[in-house]
Protein backbone atom coordinates (compact mmCIF):
# COMPACT_ATOMS: atom_id res chain seq x y z
CA UNK A 1 0.00 0.00 0.00
CA UNK A 2 1.02 3.06 -0.87
CA UNK A 3 2.03 5.84 2.42
CA UNK A 4 -0.31 9.02 2.06
CA UNK A 5 0.44 11.52 4.15
CA UNK A 6 -3.22 12.99 5.26
CA UNK A 7 -4.05 16.67 7.21
CA UNK A 8 -7.08 16.42 10.13
CA UNK A 9 -8.48 18.80 7.21
CA UNK A 10 -8.26 16.04 4.99
CA UNK A 11 -9.61 13.48 7.45
CA UNK A 12 -13.13 15.65 8.19
CA UNK A 13 -13.50 16.09 4.17
CA UNK A 14 -12.59 19.48 3.91
CA UNK A 15 -12.23 20.11 -0.04
CA UNK A 16 -11.43 23.93 0.03
CA UNK A 17 -9.43 25.08 -3.17
CA UNK A 18 -6.42 27.56 -2.84
CA UNK A 19 -2.81 28.68 -3.99
CA UNK A 20 0.34 28.60 -2.58
CA UNK A 21 1.95 32.20 -1.99
CA UNK A 22 2.88 34.13 -4.65
CA UNK A 23 -0.30 33.71 -6.83
CA UNK A 24 -2.53 36.57 -5.57
CA UNK A 25 -2.28 38.78 -7.59
CA UNK A 26 1.03 40.39 -6.03
CA UNK A 27 -0.19 40.93 -2.78
CA UNK A 28 1.66 40.19 0.34
CA UNK A 29 -0.38 37.56 2.07
CA UNK A 30 -2.24 38.35 5.38
CA UNK A 31 -1.88 35.35 7.73
CA UNK A 32 -5.30 34.26 7.22
CA UNK A 33 -3.95 33.64 3.99
CA UNK A 34 -0.82 31.88 4.92
CA UNK A 35 -3.01 29.15 7.62
CA UNK A 36 -5.21 28.55 4.69
CA UNK A 37 -2.07 27.42 2.42
CA UNK A 38 -0.13 25.70 4.90
CA UNK A 39 -3.66 23.84 5.36
CA UNK A 40 -4.12 23.11 1.94
CA UNK A 41 -0.62 22.15 1.57
CA UNK A 42 -0.38 19.30 4.13
CA UNK A 43 -3.53 17.63 2.97
CA UNK A 44 -2.14 17.35 -0.29
CA UNK A 45 -0.61 13.07 -1.28
CA UNK A 46 2.63 13.19 -1.87
CA UNK A 47 3.10 11.45 -5.70
CA UNK A 48 5.14 7.91 -5.74
CA UNK A 49 6.96 6.31 -8.60
CA UNK A 50 4.78 4.20 -11.02
CA UNK A 51 1.18 5.76 -10.30
CA UNK A 52 -1.61 5.22 -12.58
CA UNK A 53 -3.23 8.23 -14.44
CA UNK A 54 -6.20 8.41 -15.69
CA UNK A 55 -7.05 10.91 -18.41
CA UNK A 56 -11.34 11.31 -18.66
CA UNK A 57 -11.62 12.24 -21.99
CA UNK A 58 -9.80 12.35 -25.40
CA UNK A 59 -10.24 15.69 -26.40
CA UNK A 60 -7.18 18.42 -27.71
CA UNK A 61 -6.48 19.29 -24.50
CA UNK A 62 -6.16 15.93 -23.09
CA UNK A 63 -4.02 14.99 -26.01
CA UNK A 64 -1.73 17.57 -25.06
CA UNK A 65 -1.35 16.43 -21.75
CA UNK A 66 -0.61 12.91 -23.13
CA UNK A 67 1.79 14.52 -25.59
CA UNK A 68 3.73 16.06 -22.82
CA UNK A 69 3.60 12.58 -20.43
CA UNK A 70 4.99 10.38 -23.11
CA UNK A 71 8.31 10.69 -21.76
CA UNK A 72 7.56 9.33 -18.35
CA UNK A 73 5.81 6.62 -19.69
CA UNK A 74 8.53 5.36 -21.80
CA UNK A 75 10.71 5.73 -18.50
CA UNK A 76 8.42 3.44 -16.33
CA UNK A 77 7.62 6.55 -14.28
CA UNK A 78 4.06 6.70 -14.61
CA UNK A 79 1.36 4.54 -15.76
CA UNK A 80 -1.04 6.20 -18.23
CA UNK A 81 -4.29 5.51 -19.60
CA UNK A 82 -7.07 7.22 -21.45
CA UNK A 83 -10.94 6.75 -21.78
CA UNK A 84 -12.52 8.54 -25.00
CA UNK A 85 -16.57 8.49 -25.13
CA UNK A 86 -16.08 9.23 -28.83
CA UNK A 87 -14.84 6.33 -30.45
CA UNK A 88 -12.93 8.60 -32.88
CA UNK A 89 -8.74 10.25 -31.55
CA UNK A 90 -9.01 13.30 -30.44
CA UNK A 91 -9.62 16.29 -33.10
CA UNK A 92 -10.12 20.41 -33.26
CA UNK A 93 -13.73 20.60 -32.13
CA UNK A 94 -12.45 24.43 -32.64
CA UNK A 95 -11.89 23.41 -36.38
CA UNK A 96 -15.30 20.97 -37.07
CA UNK A 97 -17.31 24.19 -38.86
CA UNK A 98 -14.21 25.32 -40.51
CA UNK A 99 -14.33 21.06 -41.82
CA UNK A 100 -18.31 21.33 -42.42
CA UNK A 101 -17.66 23.85 -45.22
CA UNK A 102 -14.88 22.70 -46.35
CA UNK A 103 -12.34 24.92 -45.51
CA UNK A 104 -10.43 21.89 -43.99
CA UNK A 105 -9.70 18.21 -44.73
CA UNK A 106 -10.60 15.52 -41.81
CA UNK A 107 -6.90 15.22 -41.18
CA UNK A 108 -6.42 18.30 -40.00
CA UNK A 109 -8.91 17.91 -37.63
CA UNK A 110 -6.90 14.83 -35.94
CA UNK A 111 -4.75 16.42 -32.93
CA UNK A 112 -3.89 12.63 -31.45
CA UNK A 113 -1.67 10.07 -32.84
CA UNK A 114 -2.97 7.10 -30.47
CA UNK A 115 -0.54 4.70 -32.56
CA UNK A 116 2.41 6.63 -30.94
CA UNK A 117 0.69 6.79 -27.76
CA UNK A 118 0.68 2.79 -27.46
CA UNK A 119 4.13 2.30 -28.79
CA UNK A 120 4.68 4.34 -25.57
CA UNK A 121 2.94 2.01 -23.18
CA UNK A 122 -0.30 4.47 -23.01
CA UNK A 123 -3.44 1.86 -22.66
CA UNK A 124 -6.01 4.03 -24.53
CA UNK A 125 -10.18 3.48 -24.55
CA UNK A 126 -12.04 5.04 -26.94
CA UNK A 127 -15.75 4.25 -27.45
CA UNK A 128 -15.90 4.20 -23.77
CA UNK A 129 -17.59 6.68 -21.38
CA UNK A 130 -16.86 7.42 -17.31
CA UNK A 131 -20.61 6.70 -15.95
CA UNK A 132 -19.35 7.09 -12.18
CA UNK A 133 -16.55 7.91 -10.04
CA UNK A 134 -15.58 6.55 -6.56
CA UNK A 135 -13.20 8.65 -4.56
CA UNK A 136 -12.38 6.44 -1.41
CA UNK A 137 -11.99 3.37 -3.29
CA UNK A 138 -10.13 5.69 -6.40
CA UNK A 139 -12.12 3.64 -8.94
CA UNK A 140 -13.96 4.85 -12.27
CA UNK A 141 -17.30 2.78 -13.73
CA UNK A 142 -16.98 2.50 -17.44
CA UNK A 143 -19.13 1.73 -20.29
CA UNK A 144 -17.72 0.34 -23.29
CA UNK A 145 -19.38 0.47 -26.51
CA UNK A 146 -18.66 -2.68 -27.82
CA UNK A 147 -19.44 -1.77 -31.62
CA UNK A 148 -16.91 1.28 -31.14
CA UNK A 149 -13.96 0.58 -33.71
CA UNK A 150 -10.13 0.53 -33.10
CA UNK A 151 -11.03 0.26 -29.11
CA UNK A 152 -10.77 -3.21 -26.74
CA UNK A 153 -12.76 -3.24 -23.41
CA UNK A 154 -10.63 -2.11 -20.83
CA UNK A 155 -9.33 -4.65 -18.32
CA UNK A 156 -11.95 -5.63 -15.44
CA UNK A 157 -12.39 -7.74 -12.28
CA UNK A 158 -15.96 -7.90 -12.50
CA UNK A 159 -17.82 -6.58 -16.13
CA UNK A 160 -21.24 -6.61 -16.64
CA UNK A 161 -23.65 -5.79 -19.26
CA UNK A 162 -25.93 -2.56 -18.97
CA UNK A 163 -29.07 -2.45 -20.25
CA UNK A 164 -27.98 -0.20 -23.06
CA UNK A 165 -25.88 -3.23 -24.12
CA UNK A 166 -22.93 -1.94 -23.50
CA UNK A 167 -20.66 -3.42 -21.12
CA UNK A 168 -19.44 -1.83 -17.58
CA UNK A 169 -16.12 -2.08 -15.89
CA UNK A 170 -14.30 -0.69 -13.21
CA UNK A 171 -11.36 0.86 -13.57
CA UNK A 172 -8.68 2.03 -10.82
CA UNK A 173 -6.54 5.44 -10.56
CA UNK A 174 -4.20 6.61 -8.18
CA UNK A 175 -4.72 10.70 -9.93
CA UNK A 176 -7.23 11.22 -11.96
CA UNK A 177 -7.77 13.89 -14.82
CA UNK A 178 -10.84 14.92 -15.49
CA UNK A 179 -11.53 17.03 -19.34
CA UNK A 180 -14.65 16.39 -20.22
CA UNK A 181 -15.06 19.58 -22.05
CA UNK A 182 -18.20 21.31 -22.96
CA UNK A 183 -21.65 20.73 -24.02
CA UNK A 184 -24.17 22.68 -26.20
CA UNK A 185 -26.64 24.43 -24.82
CA UNK A 186 -30.16 23.57 -26.01
CA UNK A 187 -32.79 26.04 -25.94
CA UNK A 188 -36.15 25.49 -24.47
CA UNK A 189 -38.51 25.46 -27.39
CA UNK A 190 -41.87 23.96 -28.88
CA UNK A 191 -40.34 20.69 -30.76
CA UNK A 192 -37.04 20.48 -28.93
CA UNK A 193 -36.00 18.52 -26.12
CA UNK A 194 -33.66 20.92 -23.93
CA UNK A 195 -32.10 18.05 -22.00
CA UNK A 196 -28.72 18.17 -23.12
CA UNK A 197 -28.48 14.59 -22.92
CA UNK A 198 -31.58 13.62 -23.83
CA UNK A 199 -33.64 12.51 -26.86
CA UNK A 200 -31.98 13.22 -29.96
CA UNK A 201 -32.46 16.29 -31.58
CA UNK A 202 -34.72 15.83 -34.90
CA UNK A 203 -33.34 15.29 -38.25
CA UNK A 204 -31.70 18.05 -39.96
CA UNK A 205 -30.97 20.01 -36.32
CA UNK A 206 -27.61 19.76 -35.50
CA UNK A 207 -25.39 21.73 -32.62
CA UNK A 208 -22.40 21.57 -35.15
CA UNK A 209 -20.28 20.35 -32.22
CA UNK A 210 -18.92 16.71 -33.49
CA UNK A 211 -17.85 15.29 -36.72
CA UNK A 212 -21.25 13.94 -37.18
CA UNK A 213 -22.90 17.01 -37.13
CA UNK A 214 -20.26 18.73 -39.54
CA UNK A 215 -20.98 15.57 -42.23
CA UNK A 216 -24.92 16.53 -41.90
CA UNK A 217 -23.41 20.59 -42.62
CA UNK A 218 -21.34 19.23 -45.49
CA UNK A 219 -23.67 17.69 -47.21
CA UNK A 220 -26.52 20.94 -47.03
CA UNK A 221 -23.97 23.15 -48.16
CA UNK A 222 -21.87 21.64 -50.63
CA UNK A 223 -25.44 20.66 -52.37
CA UNK A 224 -26.61 24.77 -52.20
CA UNK A 225 -28.76 24.77 -49.28
CA UNK A 226 -30.27 27.47 -46.57
CA UNK A 227 -28.51 26.84 -43.92
CA UNK A 228 -30.48 28.74 -40.94
CA UNK A 229 -28.55 29.71 -37.50
CA UNK A 230 -29.68 30.32 -33.68
CA UNK A 231 -27.42 32.07 -31.90
CA UNK A 232 -26.11 35.29 -32.23
CA UNK A 233 -22.35 34.72 -30.24
CA UNK A 234 -19.25 33.88 -32.16
CA UNK A 235 -19.54 30.33 -32.71
CA UNK A 236 -22.74 31.38 -34.39
CA UNK A 237 -21.93 34.40 -36.46
CA UNK A 238 -18.62 32.10 -37.94
CA UNK A 239 -21.48 29.29 -38.79
CA UNK A 240 -23.36 31.46 -40.40
CA UNK A 241 -20.80 33.27 -42.68
CA UNK A 242 -18.91 29.81 -43.60
CA UNK A 243 -22.95 28.22 -44.56
CA UNK A 244 -22.74 31.73 -46.46
CA UNK A 245 -19.71 31.71 -48.33
CA UNK A 246 -20.36 27.92 -49.49
CA UNK A 247 -24.00 27.91 -50.12
CA UNK A 248 -24.04 31.86 -51.21
CA UNK A 249 -26.54 33.05 -48.41
CA UNK A 250 -27.46 31.97 -44.98
CA UNK A 251 -30.02 33.25 -41.76
CA UNK A 252 -28.41 34.23 -38.69
CA UNK A 253 -31.44 34.47 -35.47
CA UNK A 254 -30.11 36.22 -32.57
CA UNK A 255 -31.52 38.20 -29.60
CA UNK A 256 -30.72 41.91 -29.63
CA UNK A 257 -30.57 44.52 -32.02
CA UNK A 258 -26.89 42.84 -33.38
CA UNK A 259 -24.93 40.23 -33.11
CA UNK A 260 -22.15 39.38 -30.75
CA UNK A 261 -23.68 42.66 -28.91
CA UNK A 262 -23.13 41.36 -25.38
CA UNK A 263 -19.28 40.79 -26.38
CA UNK A 264 -18.70 43.99 -28.04
CA UNK A 265 -19.00 47.88 -28.01
CA UNK A 266 -22.59 49.33 -29.96
CA UNK A 267 -20.28 50.55 -32.81
CA UNK A 268 -18.41 47.30 -33.06
CA UNK A 269 -21.05 45.21 -33.27
CA UNK A 270 -23.26 47.27 -35.97
CA UNK A 271 -20.10 47.36 -38.34
CA UNK A 272 -19.96 44.07 -37.51
CA UNK A 273 -23.64 43.41 -38.73
CA UNK A 274 -23.35 45.53 -41.86
CA UNK A 275 -20.55 42.62 -42.89
CA UNK A 276 -22.77 40.31 -42.30
CA UNK A 277 -25.69 41.81 -44.65
CA UNK A 278 -22.96 41.95 -47.24
CA UNK A 279 -21.35 38.65 -47.11
CA UNK A 280 -24.64 37.33 -47.62
CA UNK A 281 -25.95 36.41 -43.64
CA UNK A 282 -29.72 37.13 -43.45
CA UNK A 283 -29.39 38.33 -39.48
CA UNK A 284 -33.12 38.29 -37.81
CA UNK A 285 -33.54 40.16 -34.49
CA UNK A 286 -35.99 37.75 -32.91
CA UNK A 287 -37.23 35.25 -30.33
CA UNK A 288 -37.09 31.73 -31.32
CA UNK A 289 -40.47 29.60 -29.70
CA UNK A 290 -40.07 26.35 -31.79
CA UNK A 291 -38.96 24.18 -34.09
CA UNK A 292 -41.50 22.42 -36.95
CA UNK A 293 -41.15 19.48 -38.79
CA UNK A 294 -42.17 17.93 -42.10
CA UNK A 295 -44.21 14.77 -42.43
CA UNK A 296 -40.98 12.60 -42.74
CA UNK A 297 -39.85 14.48 -39.04
CA UNK A 298 -37.11 16.72 -40.37
CA UNK A 299 -36.64 20.39 -40.53
CA UNK A 300 -39.08 22.56 -41.99
CA UNK A 301 -38.82 25.63 -40.11
CA UNK A 302 -37.65 28.17 -37.21
CA UNK A 303 -40.95 29.42 -35.43
CA UNK A 304 -40.08 32.93 -34.14
CA UNK A 305 -42.40 34.92 -32.55
CA UNK A 306 -44.17 38.27 -33.97
CA UNK A 307 -43.21 36.91 -37.67
CA UNK A 308 -43.50 34.37 -39.87
CA UNK A 309 -41.45 31.10 -40.07
CA UNK A 310 -37.94 30.96 -40.93
CA UNK A 311 -37.91 28.06 -43.52
CA UNK A 312 -34.42 25.87 -43.89
CA UNK A 313 -32.43 22.64 -45.51
CA UNK A 314 -30.96 22.86 -41.60
CA UNK A 315 -30.99 24.50 -38.30
CA UNK A 316 -27.90 24.87 -36.50
CA UNK A 317 -27.87 25.59 -32.78
CA UNK A 318 -25.43 27.65 -31.23
CA UNK A 319 -26.54 29.21 -28.32
CA UNK A 320 -23.36 28.98 -26.30
CA UNK A 321 -21.94 25.57 -24.25
CA UNK A 322 -21.98 24.94 -20.45
CA UNK A 323 -19.16 22.41 -18.96
CA UNK A 324 -19.81 18.79 -18.20
CA UNK A 325 -20.04 18.51 -14.67
CA UNK A 326 -22.31 16.05 -14.06
CA UNK A 327 -18.94 13.45 -13.32
CA UNK A 328 -17.61 15.92 -10.70
CA UNK A 329 -20.97 16.55 -9.09
CA UNK A 330 -21.85 12.80 -8.64
CA UNK A 331 -18.18 12.32 -6.67
CA UNK A 332 -18.82 15.35 -3.99
CA UNK A 333 -16.76 17.79 -5.96
CA UNK A 334 -17.19 21.50 -5.99
CA UNK A 335 -18.37 22.40 -8.90
CA UNK A 336 -20.00 26.37 -10.36
CA UNK A 337 -19.83 27.24 -13.48
CA UNK A 338 -17.54 24.09 -14.41
CA UNK A 339 -15.78 21.90 -11.88
CA UNK A 340 -13.99 24.24 -9.22
CA UNK A 341 -9.83 23.81 -9.13
CA UNK A 342 -7.28 25.90 -7.21
CA UNK A 343 -4.70 27.43 -9.50
CA UNK A 344 -2.77 23.98 -9.34
CA UNK A 345 -6.02 22.89 -10.73
CA UNK A 346 -6.66 20.49 -7.93
CA UNK A 347 -10.31 19.77 -7.58
CA UNK A 348 -9.88 18.13 -4.02
CA UNK A 349 -7.96 18.71 -0.85
CA UNK A 350 -5.69 15.61 -1.57
CA UNK A 351 -4.25 16.58 -4.68
CA UNK A 352 -5.65 13.00 -6.87
CA UNK A 353 -8.15 14.77 -8.70
CA UNK A 354 -7.48 17.49 -11.41
CA UNK A 355 -9.68 19.41 -13.83
CA UNK A 356 -8.57 21.72 -16.96
CA UNK A 357 -10.00 22.86 -20.38
CA UNK A 358 -13.31 24.09 -20.57
CA UNK A 359 -15.17 21.96 -17.76
CA UNK A 360 -12.56 23.33 -15.42
CA UNK A 361 -13.29 26.89 -13.73
CA UNK A 362 -10.26 28.30 -11.71
CA UNK A 363 -12.02 29.83 -8.72
CA UNK A 364 -9.79 29.10 -5.66
CA UNK A 365 -11.27 30.06 -2.22
CA UNK A 366 -7.97 31.62 -0.97
CA UNK A 367 -8.81 35.01 0.74
CA UNK A 368 -5.77 36.93 -0.56
CA UNK A 369 -6.49 36.00 -3.88
CA UNK A 370 -7.98 38.84 -5.59
CA UNK A 371 -8.90 37.53 -8.77
CA UNK A 372 -10.80 34.46 -7.63
CA UNK A 373 -12.30 36.80 -4.73
CA UNK A 374 -13.82 39.20 -7.42
CA UNK A 375 -15.17 35.64 -9.45
CA UNK A 376 -16.59 34.76 -6.70
CA UNK A 377 -18.48 37.78 -6.01
CA UNK A 378 -19.61 38.65 -9.69
CA UNK A 379 -17.33 41.67 -9.83
CA UNK A 380 -15.15 39.56 -13.06
CA UNK A 381 -16.36 37.14 -15.41
CA UNK A 382 -15.85 32.79 -14.72
CA UNK A 383 -13.63 32.74 -17.68
CA UNK A 384 -13.43 31.95 -21.32
CA UNK A 385 -14.41 28.55 -22.88
CA UNK A 386 -14.53 27.43 -26.22
CA UNK A 387 -11.08 28.63 -27.15
CA UNK A 388 -8.52 25.88 -27.18
CA UNK A 389 -5.39 27.91 -26.45
CA UNK A 390 -6.51 28.29 -22.49
CA UNK A 391 -6.86 24.48 -22.03
CA UNK A 392 -3.49 23.80 -23.70
CA UNK A 393 -1.56 26.17 -21.24
CA UNK A 394 -3.66 24.20 -18.20
CA UNK A 395 -2.16 20.74 -19.86
CA UNK A 396 1.35 22.47 -20.20
CA UNK A 397 1.37 22.98 -16.76
CA UNK A 398 0.02 19.96 -15.41
CA UNK A 399 2.50 17.75 -16.84
CA UNK A 400 5.42 20.08 -15.97
CA UNK A 401 4.68 19.84 -12.07
CA UNK A 402 3.97 15.84 -12.59
CA UNK A 403 7.19 15.80 -14.00
CA UNK A 404 9.16 17.89 -11.26
CA UNK A 405 7.52 15.96 -8.74
CA UNK A 406 8.23 12.31 -10.40
CA UNK A 407 11.61 13.48 -11.58
CA UNK A 408 12.39 14.59 -8.09
CA UNK A 409 11.73 11.21 -6.60
CA UNK A 410 13.76 9.13 -9.28
CA UNK A 411 16.72 11.07 -8.59
CA UNK A 412 16.12 11.54 -4.97
CA UNK A 413 16.55 15.28 -5.08
CA UNK A 414 14.55 16.48 -2.12
CA UNK A 415 15.90 19.85 -2.77
CA UNK A 416 13.97 20.21 -6.11
CA UNK A 417 12.18 23.29 -6.50
CA UNK A 418 8.75 22.75 -7.50
CA UNK A 419 6.44 23.85 -10.21
CA UNK A 420 4.61 27.39 -9.47
CA UNK A 421 1.29 27.51 -9.39
CA UNK A 422 -0.59 29.10 -12.40
CA UNK A 423 -0.80 32.79 -12.78
CA UNK A 424 -4.00 33.98 -11.44
CA UNK A 425 -5.30 35.51 -14.31
CA UNK A 426 -4.35 35.24 -17.94
CA UNK A 427 -4.86 37.41 -21.14
CA UNK A 428 -7.38 35.97 -23.79
CA UNK A 429 -7.42 36.42 -27.09
CA UNK A 430 -10.69 35.23 -29.07
CA UNK A 431 -10.47 35.69 -32.89
CA UNK A 432 -13.61 35.79 -35.16
CA UNK A 433 -12.78 32.91 -37.39
CA UNK A 434 -14.12 34.41 -40.71
CA UNK A 435 -12.93 35.22 -44.41
CA UNK A 436 -12.82 39.02 -44.89
CA UNK A 437 -13.94 39.79 -41.63
CA UNK A 438 -10.96 40.57 -39.32
CA UNK A 439 -12.38 40.95 -35.33
CA UNK A 440 -10.49 40.01 -32.49
CA UNK A 441 -11.28 40.70 -29.00
CA UNK A 442 -7.91 41.11 -26.05
CA UNK A 443 -8.68 40.74 -22.42
CA UNK A 444 -6.03 41.18 -19.90
CA UNK A 445 -8.25 38.93 -17.68
CA UNK A 446 -7.46 41.25 -14.77
CA UNK A 447 -10.61 42.13 -13.15
CA UNK A 448 -11.66 45.69 -13.60
CA UNK A 449 -11.03 48.21 -11.29
CA UNK A 450 -14.00 50.56 -9.39
CA UNK A 451 -11.85 53.87 -10.73
CA UNK A 452 -11.97 55.33 -14.02
CA UNK A 453 -9.53 53.95 -16.56
CA UNK A 454 -8.18 55.09 -20.22
CA UNK A 455 -10.30 54.99 -23.41
CA UNK A 456 -9.81 55.69 -26.42
CA UNK A 457 -12.59 54.71 -29.71
CA UNK A 458 -12.30 55.23 -33.05
CA UNK A 459 -15.13 53.89 -35.79
CA UNK A 460 -14.76 54.78 -39.76
CA UNK A 461 -18.74 53.63 -40.67
CA UNK A 462 -17.63 54.05 -44.54
CA UNK A 463 -14.77 51.19 -43.94
CA UNK A 464 -16.32 49.58 -41.31
CA UNK A 465 -13.35 49.54 -39.22
CA UNK A 466 -13.60 49.76 -35.15
CA UNK A 467 -10.95 50.46 -32.93
CA UNK A 468 -11.45 50.59 -29.21
CA UNK A 469 -9.05 49.97 -26.14
CA UNK A 470 -8.92 50.54 -22.46
CA UNK A 471 -6.58 50.56 -20.31
CA UNK A 472 -5.86 49.39 -16.72
CA UNK A 473 -4.96 52.33 -13.96
CA UNK A 474 -1.09 51.58 -14.69
CA UNK A 475 -0.45 52.01 -18.08
CA UNK A 476 -1.32 47.92 -19.45
CA UNK A 477 -3.82 46.81 -21.65
CA UNK A 478 -7.00 45.67 -20.34
CA UNK A 479 -9.37 45.36 -23.38
CA UNK A 480 -9.37 46.10 -26.38
CA UNK A 481 -11.60 45.03 -29.79
CA UNK A 482 -10.18 45.54 -32.83
CA UNK A 483 -12.14 45.37 -36.49
CA UNK A 484 -10.10 45.38 -39.81
CA UNK A 485 -6.87 47.06 -38.71
CA UNK A 486 -4.23 44.12 -38.40
CA UNK A 487 -1.27 46.38 -38.03
CA UNK A 488 -2.95 47.86 -34.71
CA UNK A 489 -4.03 44.51 -33.11
CA UNK A 490 -0.39 43.33 -33.96
CA UNK A 491 1.16 46.24 -31.97
CA UNK A 492 -2.05 45.54 -28.98
CA UNK A 493 -1.24 41.87 -29.04
CA UNK A 494 2.12 42.10 -28.72
CA UNK A 495 1.21 44.58 -25.82
CA UNK A 496 -0.99 42.46 -23.85
CA UNK A 497 1.21 39.58 -23.95
CA UNK A 498 4.17 41.99 -22.80
CA UNK A 499 2.07 43.26 -19.89
CA UNK A 500 4.04 46.57 -20.60
CA UNK A 501 2.27 49.75 -19.77
CA UNK A 502 1.02 51.91 -22.73
CA UNK A 503 2.16 55.80 -22.42
CA UNK A 504 1.75 59.11 -24.05
CA UNK A 505 -0.43 60.01 -26.99
CA UNK A 506 -2.50 56.74 -28.22
CA UNK A 507 -3.68 58.12 -31.45
CA UNK A 508 0.06 56.68 -32.90
CA UNK A 509 -2.51 53.34 -32.99
CA UNK A 510 -4.40 54.67 -35.95
CA UNK A 511 -1.02 55.60 -37.73
CA UNK A 512 -0.33 51.92 -38.03
CA UNK A 513 -3.17 51.07 -40.71
CA UNK A 514 -3.19 54.20 -42.57
CA UNK A 515 -2.22 55.02 -45.84
CA UNK A 516 -0.91 58.74 -45.06
CA UNK A 517 1.70 57.21 -42.50
CA UNK A 518 4.53 55.31 -42.85
CA UNK A 519 3.12 52.06 -41.56
CA UNK A 520 5.78 50.84 -38.16
CA UNK A 521 5.70 46.93 -38.23
CA UNK A 522 4.86 46.14 -34.57
CA UNK A 523 5.88 43.12 -32.76
CA UNK A 524 7.31 41.66 -36.15
CA UNK A 525 10.83 40.45 -34.45
CA UNK A 526 11.67 36.84 -33.38
CA UNK A 527 10.20 36.98 -30.33
CA UNK A 528 6.54 38.18 -31.90
CA UNK A 529 3.77 35.19 -30.96
CA UNK A 530 2.23 33.97 -34.39
CA UNK A 531 0.16 30.68 -33.58
CA UNK A 532 -1.35 32.43 -30.28
CA UNK A 533 -3.17 28.89 -29.31
CA UNK A 534 0.07 27.14 -29.10
CA UNK A 535 2.57 30.11 -28.08
CA UNK A 536 4.78 29.48 -31.21
CA UNK A 537 7.24 32.60 -32.21
CA UNK A 538 8.12 33.93 -35.36
CA UNK A 539 11.67 32.49 -34.75
CA UNK A 540 10.66 29.03 -33.74
CA UNK A 541 8.36 29.13 -37.94
CA UNK A 542 11.60 30.23 -39.22
CA UNK A 543 13.99 27.59 -37.61
CA UNK A 544 11.17 24.91 -38.86
CA UNK A 545 10.92 26.32 -42.10
CA UNK A 546 15.28 26.20 -42.30
CA UNK A 547 14.90 22.98 -41.07
CA UNK A 548 13.42 21.99 -44.49
CA UNK A 549 9.65 22.54 -43.76
CA UNK A 550 7.84 23.65 -46.66
CA UNK A 551 3.95 23.24 -46.07
CA UNK A 552 1.69 24.08 -43.44
CA UNK A 553 1.49 20.92 -42.49
CA UNK A 554 5.26 20.26 -41.99
CA UNK A 555 5.80 23.34 -39.80
CA UNK A 556 2.30 22.78 -37.70
CA UNK A 557 4.16 18.68 -37.16
CA UNK A 558 7.12 20.50 -36.33
CA UNK A 559 6.11 23.19 -33.61
CA UNK A 560 2.42 22.60 -33.06
CA UNK A 561 1.63 25.22 -35.07
CA UNK A 562 -2.03 26.18 -36.38
CA UNK A 563 -3.13 23.18 -34.67
CA UNK A 564 -5.85 25.58 -32.57
CA UNK A 565 -8.19 28.35 -34.09
CA UNK A 566 -6.28 28.49 -37.70
CA UNK A 567 -6.17 31.94 -37.62
CA UNK A 568 -2.48 31.52 -38.03
CA UNK A 569 -2.13 29.39 -40.92
CA UNK A 570 -2.11 32.87 -43.31
CA UNK A 571 0.71 34.33 -41.72
CA UNK A 572 2.61 30.65 -42.11
CA UNK A 573 1.53 30.36 -45.27
CA UNK A 574 3.21 34.23 -46.37
CA UNK A 575 5.95 33.01 -44.39
CA UNK A 576 6.96 30.00 -46.62
CA UNK A 577 5.68 31.91 -49.83
CA UNK A 578 8.46 34.57 -48.71
CA UNK A 579 10.86 31.55 -48.35
CA UNK A 580 10.27 30.16 -51.60
CA UNK A 581 11.04 33.57 -53.37
CA UNK A 582 14.08 34.31 -51.81
CA UNK A 583 15.28 30.52 -52.60
CA UNK A 584 13.89 31.00 -56.06
CA UNK A 585 16.50 31.25 -59.21
CA UNK A 586 17.41 34.18 -60.24
CA UNK A 587 20.44 36.98 -60.95
CA UNK A 588 22.69 34.50 -58.45
CA UNK A 589 22.11 36.83 -54.95
CA UNK A 590 22.06 34.62 -51.98
CA UNK A 591 18.70 34.02 -50.47
CA UNK A 592 17.84 36.40 -47.86
CA UNK A 593 16.26 35.25 -44.71
CA UNK A 594 13.30 36.22 -43.85
CA UNK A 595 13.48 38.49 -40.75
Amino acid sequence: MKHERRSAAAEHGDTDTGHPTGTGGGEIPDRESMVFRARRARARVAFDLGEHLVVVGCGPVAARLVDDLLPLVRKGLLHLTVLGAEPHPAYNRVLVGEYAVGRVTREALTVADVQTWREAGVTVHLGTEVVGIDRTRRLVKVRHDADAPDTDPPDADAPGTDAHGGVDHDVSWDRLVLVTGARPVRPNMRGLDPSPDGAALPSGVVTLRDLDDAEAVRTVVGAGGHVVVLGGGVLGVEAALAAAETAGTATLVHTGDEPMERMLPASTAQLLGDRLKAAGVHCVSARAVGVSTDANGGFAALEVASRAPLTGDLLVISCGVQARTALAEGAGLRTQHGIVVDHELQADAEGRVYAMGDCAEVLCRDPGCQPCTARSRGAAAPGQTGTIAPGWRQAEYLSARIAAELTALQTQNQGAVPVEPMPAHAPAVLRLKAKDIDLTVLDSGRPAPDRATRHMEFTDTALRQDLQVTLHQDGSLRYAVVLGRPRALAHLTAVLESGEPMRGDLTYLLSLDSTWAAPVQEGMGESSVVCRCAGVTRGTLESAVEDGAVTVESVTAATRACTGCGTCRPEIEALLAQRRRDRSPGDGARPVPVS
